[in-house]
């Protein structure tokens, strides 16, 4: 059985849309972003950026596949600009494994129903990366950004105008958004 780790890490714009629920790590530092961002790129990019993608369906299909849920953590990232590091986002990193020395995060938990909070309702644009972690081992990492509600606090959909190619409204009103990709994940087992 292939022991790669699936990483989801989402990043918010505002405290206030990370969910409840989610142990906090100490806030990233200076030196911590500087390293970050002038280390080499590890990894490779299986997905660009891609718009409105609803992560849904690929949180279950890793429960289907027998990944849990092993960790959650959120933590305040720098967006390093020069030397000031003034502006903040906010990261929250899900690690899933499968195997059987894996203690996962059950369901009803708040962690779960954070997950589930962060997944439904709401369309990303994702990047996929195939990375190794320090001691070799695989993982491959699904980055969320850009996070666009389909659904207003009240209940009621979003909605927006579709547009042509010149950018001219089509149509008799705004319609309910709605995710363009579903992504799914498959395990592979070196079948």
């Amino acid at each position: 059985m292939d022991k790669t780790d699936v990483v989801l890490q989402f990043s918010f714009a505002h405290r206030q849309a990370v969910p409840n629920g989610i142990c906090w790590r100490e806030n990233e530092t200076v030196d911590e972003s500087r390293d970050r961002k002038a280390g080499p790129a590890t990894g490779a990019c299986l997905m660009e950026a891609t718009q409105n993608v609803s992560l849904t369906r690929f949180a279950n299909d890793l429960d289907a596949a027998g990944y849990q849920l092993i960790s959650m953590t959120a933590k305040v990232r720098r967006v390093y600009k020069g030397d000031s590091g003034r502006n903040f986002y906010f990261m929250v990193r899900c690690v899933f494994s499968r195997g059987d020395s894996c203690t996962g995060i059950t369901t009803g938990t708040p962690e779960r129903k954070a997950l589930d909070e962060m997944v439904h309702r709401v369309t990303w644009r994702v990047r996929i990366y195939r990375n190794t972690q320090p001691d070799g081992s695989p993982f491959i990492s699904v980055n969320a950004e850009a996070r666009t509600p389909l659904f207003r606090p009240d209940g009621r959909p979003v909605t927006a105008w579709r547009k042509d190619e010149t950018g001219e409204r089509v149509g008799d009103a705004p319609i309910p958004l709605r995710p363009e990709v579903a992504l799914r994940f498959k395990p592979f087992d070196g079948k």
